[in-house]
């Protein structure tokens, strides 16, 4: 039983240290904002008219960072330099094999 234990904290810690490695890469190449944006969206659990507001931006320009920033994980995930599992670009990829 105990090693059935450790096996799933190893997997968790494993895959902890995967994502945050993904974010870290989709974020290496991404704008101040897309990188503010991000961690209001994260830490703060701010929507994005509360964002747009702190960041002096609508909710719109928001969007769009985001829309490019999900556009820049996709086109990682195609060259495949990243994995994404949990997301859409997990099933766009997987629905294209």
């Amino acid at each position: 039983m105990r090693i059935w234990a450790s096996t799933t904290t190893a997997a968790v810690i494993r895959d902890a240290a995967i994502y945050r490695w993904t974010v870290q890469r989709i974020l290496q190449d991404a704008t101040w904002e897309a990188r503010a944006i991000c961690s209001l969206i994260y830490q703060q659990k701010m929507t994005q008219k509360e964002i747009g507001d702190e960041l002096g931006m609508t909710s719109r320009a928001v969007e769009g960072h985001m829309r490019r920033l999900r556009t820049h994980a996709q086109m990682l995930t195609a060259r495949g330099e990243i994995d994404a599992p949990y997301s859409r670009i997990a099933t766009v990829k997987a629905g294209a094999r």
